[in-house]
């Protein structure tokens, strides 16, 4: 079997695998701030702490040992951050995840289980993502990056602590990261019988993300074709599986789009299961427009921002990037005064 061939098969069962369990468990980086800003229990808080730990351990172990050697050449470890845009990109992206009351995974599972409001989010999400990237939009991004850009002379948390002349930097930058979302486990409150599954789902999509590292960069790489490793992210591939429905004649499927098929159709899975299928619409043309609003301002800031919640939150932040350690506390600090904001 040909090496794109199996990751493409490996990629529709890791989505699969997620698509079923963020059904099953809620999960959504999303909810989680608004139950720390409605002070309700915030089961979804652990879960996506618990996943960033498993993805952060399991990718860093596969790097040390088990072949993961090209992870430097990621999006997210290429090249030095731009930390000025990425906070921009950040911001733009929370209004938008606001807005739309989600972030593109979760429309993702929304819309397997019939959700029809989540059809025209990610429908425009796709279509805006690849404006920014390559169309109208990149022009100003571009040329924003280019007056903002400070070089830091690193690309990782691992080379800052290397430059200080600190012995074992990689193990140290795990221990510290692992160190601080423990607290914030700590902080969420006791972990009881109720919350005990959906804290295990946490666990399994952390290890879908390194599962997806080792899958494009040991499992699935191609010597005679090399590619920069990939793990799940949710933002520019919206665009590129619309591209690829478009013109399926002339495209080739690549990893990450037979991930979006996979957790489409595991969440329809799990929603036919459970008997959660339901169609829903929108409450009025205002509803709808903020919504749409909200799914360009991702689209835009999503990849302004080098990713989303999970493509930054997740897979970035497995990899010790300091463009993905500054995107996610930006995320969850914008988002979070906005959601303030809102209430107030």
């Amino acid at each position: 079997m040909e090496a794109a061939t199996l990751a493409n098969l490996l990629g529709l069962a890791l989505g699969l695998v997620y698509g079923f369990i963020a059904n099953r468990s809620g999960f959504c980086f999303f909810a989680s701030v608004r139950a720390l800003v409605e002070h309700r229990p915030n089961r979804q808080l652990r879960s996506f702490v618990l996943a960033m730990i498993t993805a952060l351990v399991g990718t860093q172990i596969l790097v040390s040992f088990g072949g993961l050697n090209n992870l430097h050449s990621s999006v997210y470890l290429a090249t030095a951050p731009n930390l000025i845009i990425i906070l921009i990109g950040s911001a733009v992206f929370s209004l938008g995840m606001v807005l739309a009351n989600g972030c593109p995974n979760r429309h993702l599972v929304l819309l397997g289980e019939g959700n029809l409001r989540s059809l025209p989010v990610l429908l425009v999400l796709g279509v805006s993502a690849y404006m920014a990237l390559k169309g109208l939009f990149a022009i100003p991004r571009i040329q924003l990056g280019e007056v903002t850009r400070l070089d830091i002379g690193a690309r990782s948390l691992v080379e800052v602590l290397s430059g200080l002349g600190l012995p074992a930097a990689q193990l140290i930058s795990v221990l510290i990261l692992t160190l601080v979302l423990v607290v914030v486990l700590l902080r969420v409150g006791k972990l009881s019988r109720s919350n005990a599954l959906q804290s295990l789902d946490g666990l399994v999509i952390g290890g879908c993300i390194a599962a997806a590292w080792y899958i494009t960069g040991v499992a699935g790489f191609d010597e005679f074709d090399p590619q920069p490793p990939e793990a799940l992210t949710f933002t520019v591939p919206v665009g590129d599986s619309l591209l690829y429905l478009m013109t399926f004649t002339g495209s080739t499927l690549g990893f990450i789009t037979a991930v979006i098929g996979g957790v489409l159709a595991g969440s329809f899975m799990h929603a036919l299961i459970g008997r959660k299928l339901q169609l829903r619409g929108y409450d009025g043309p205002g509803h709808m427009l903020r919504m749409l609003l909200g799914a360009m301002l991702m689209g835009v800031g999503g990849v302004t921002a080098l990713g989303c919640t999970i493509g930054q939150g997740l897979s970035g932040f497995s990899t010790l990037a300091l463009g993905s350690l500054v995107a996610t506390a930006g995320i969850f600090v914008f988002s979070y005064w906005m959601l303030r904001r809102r209430k107030s």
